[in-house]
């Protein structure tokens, strides 16, 4: 039996970012409303205007229990989503399924839903199951976020934050991106403690804190990471020269996982972390506007319940 089935679904919220990822938002919304209708499905339209703009939705919608939230869009517009949904006043957390259609997709390749067909995405949503996923829970100073797919800090961080400088060029500005901030990029002072436990401090050329087994489009960034496991994972690479670095950045690129086996490579699996650098030094959350050290990292097990493609049926 599917989640609708299943969860007595009545009403679905859509929220679309018609200008994320390839911008074929209103697209892939046509495509999903046809699936859900056919089913009897009450179908309601909301379009982004802002940045922001789909967490101010998910935060003020009237929502009953048996709604669901579906952002169509990338990463970016599901992080708006569950953030909004979170920081509601009467604590209504209904389902939230995404339909893929950004330039990475993280979560929706972690999910088993298909990228960029509304039509493939909402049936696979239909017959799919509930995936209670772990989050992060960021803390800079005042400010808090919920994390579902990755934090970043150096290089990472440099090279997320060129390539939204540079959307225009679609899927294409990551690789341009990495290329130029490889020869900008140099380590960077952190002290980071593991689980209140394990303290290194030094300077790092790389760092990330990751949830979902994905960097990108049908690429494996760490292969044993799993999105309900109670923990995430964190890769880091010490100071690096440009040559080394080079290496590294190469391996990770070719989207299998063997990077790990670098020398150079460390890996920790964690339950919650602290990260203090150079004042004010950008930390990247889920490709979103930066948050500033030193900040407090969690992981909050199950914290938001995600639909995935049914685990037989889920995409390898």
């Amino acid at each position: 039996m599917g989640v609708v089935a299943s969860t007595e679904v009545t009403r679905v919220h859509a929220i679309v970012n018609p200008y994320g990822g390839k911008k074929n938002g209103l697209r892939l919304l046509d495509e999903a409303r046809r699936v859900f209708e056919h089913g009897g499905i009450r179908f309601l339209t909301y379009e982004t205007e802002y940045a922001g703009h789909a967490r101010d939705y998910a935060r003020s919608l009237l929502l009953e229990e048996a709604d669901v939230l579906l952002p169509i869009g990338g990463d970016g517009t599901l992080f708006e989503v569950v953030n909004g949904l979170l920081a509601r006043d009467d604590e209504q957390h209904v389902l939230v399924a995404p339909v893929p259609g950004g330039s990475s997709n993280y979560m929706g390749q972690s999910l088993g839903l298909p990228a960029d067909d509304g039509d493939a995405a909402a049936r696979a949503i239909v017959a799919g199951e509930v995936r209670p996923v772990d989050l992060g829970h960021v803390q800079s100073g005042d400010r808090s976020v919920h994390a579902l797919c990755a934090l970043s800090w150096g290089y990472i961080e440099e090279l997320t934050a060129c390539a939204e400088r540079n959307r225009w060029m679609g899927v294409q500005r990551y690789t341009a991106a990495g290329f130029h901030e490889l020869w900008k990029t140099g380590p960077r002072p952190a002290r980071i403690t593991f689980d209140g436990e394990e303290v290194i401090e030094d300077t790092f050329s790389l760092f990330l804190c990751v949830n979902t087994e994905y960097m990108g489009r049908d690429r494996v960034l760490l292969p044993e990471a799993r999105i309900d496991d109670g923990y995430w994972d964190v890769i880091f690479c010490r100071a690096l020269s440009k040559t080394h670095l080079v290496e590294v950045v190469a391996r990770m690129n070719q989207g299998d996982g063997s990077w790990l086996s670098s020398d150079h490579v460390e890996h920790r699996r964690i339950r919650s972390l602290e990260l203090v650098g150079e004042n004010g030094d950008p930390v990247n959350v889920d490709g979103e506007p930066n948050l500033p050290m030193p900040l407090r990292f969690e992981v909050e097990p199950g914290a938001v319940r995600l639909v995935g493609a049914s685990r037989g049926d889920a995409l390898t």
